[in-house]
């Protein structure tokens, strides 16, 4: 009797910590329900807001608490509104795959229809070589281990591709994606190209570039801009000097006269000065023209006028 006594009461035991267990799973799996549930609410919210990237990870997260093909229908059609085309080619794909005969025939035919759209708007990189576990990752998001089971879908353009191995070292490519196309990569070809962590090529490698002709070009414009003013101010004088002398009586001049004398003087002082600038910048310039760039890189021309009550000129030195 005592034996029985006791068997009966460790079975009672175990079947309380069974109901115990079982009520406990119970509520974690009543949990997970109700947030999938307000996951997906909040993703359809999202949607029609038109806030679709929120709404495709509201769709992604209830997905993963609770696995539907109902849910991977509007994980697609967020996706595809944020143009991520490869990603929406996707969940259309599995849609179909797990939803099965479940599929409402209306829903399957505009599948069908938007995965021979997506053809065209999204291609696919398969990997060949590498070493086995070696992790691959596209734009900076890991997409699996080598070898890979099949090519990966992306989206057009240009896409960095990263391969790292378990010592740490890391290879980078980029590769362009079109329409419908397939590139292959061959690890083989990442592995003998330069490494990410190389030396930088030393700045004495690089060639130096041609030096342009700067002062030359501005002591020569200069120049001609001086005789172009002085050319200007040189005939107002001689025009102006005409006048005067047919107005005065020898060197008899009335006072209105003799100012306007000092002013034409004046006048044909600046423009000799200006000519004799345009000498010297031409003169400077073409000896620029031959000499400039072929010095060392760090010394800075200067150039100057000089201009004397007698003449005038350009100054030009090099300042080291």
């Amino acid at each position: 009797m005592p034996s029985i006594t006791n068997t009966s009461r460790a079975v009672a035991v175990f079947a309380g910590a069974l109901l115990v267990a079982t009520a406990a799973m119970a509520e974690d799996s009543r949990n997970l329900e109700k947030e999938a549930r307000t996951q997906y609410r909040q993703g359809i919210e999202l949607y029609e807001a038109g806030q679709f990237e929120q709404a495709s990870v509201a769709f992604e997260r209830a997905y993963e608490l609770r696995p539907s093909f109902k849910i991977l229908w509007n994980l697609a059609q967020a996706e595809n509104e944020l143009g991520h085309f490869a990603a929406a080619r996707i969940a259309y794909s599995r849609y179909l795959e797990e939803g099965g005969s479940e599929v409402p025939a209306d829903r399957r035919k505009e599948a069908l229809a938007e995965l021979e759209r997506l053809a065209a708007l999204v291609g696919s990189l398969a990997v060949e070589g590498g070493k086995d576990g070696a992790s691959l990752f596209v734009d900076g998001r890991n997409r699996g281990v080598l070898p890979l089971e099949s090519p990966l879908l992306l989206d057009l353009g240009d896409h960095e591709v990263e391969i790292r191995d378990e010592g740490g070292e890391q290879y980078r490519e980029v590769v362009r994606v079109a329409g419908g196309e397939m590139v292959t990569l061959r690890v083989a070809d990442l592995l003998e190209g330069p490494k990410e962590n190389a030396a930088p090529e030393s700045p004495s490698q690089a060639p130096n570039p041609p030096r342009k002709r700067l002062w030359t070009w501005v002591t020569l414009g200069a120049g001609v801009a001086a005789g172009v003013v002085g050319g200007i101010l040189g005939g107002v004088a001689l025009a102006n000097k005409s006048d005067i002398e047919g107005r005065c009586n020898g060197t008899q001049c009335l006072p209105k006269d003799e100012d306007a004398a000092a002013q034409v003087e004046g006048l044909a002082l600046c423009a000799d000065i200006l000519f004799g600038v345009a000498a010297a910048g031409i003169v400077t310039g073409a000896v620029l023209f031959f000499v400039e760039g072929k010095g060392k890189e760090d010394r800075e021309l200067i150039v100057a006028p000089a201009v004397t009550p007698d003449s005038a000129s350009l100054l030009a030195a090099w300042r080291f």
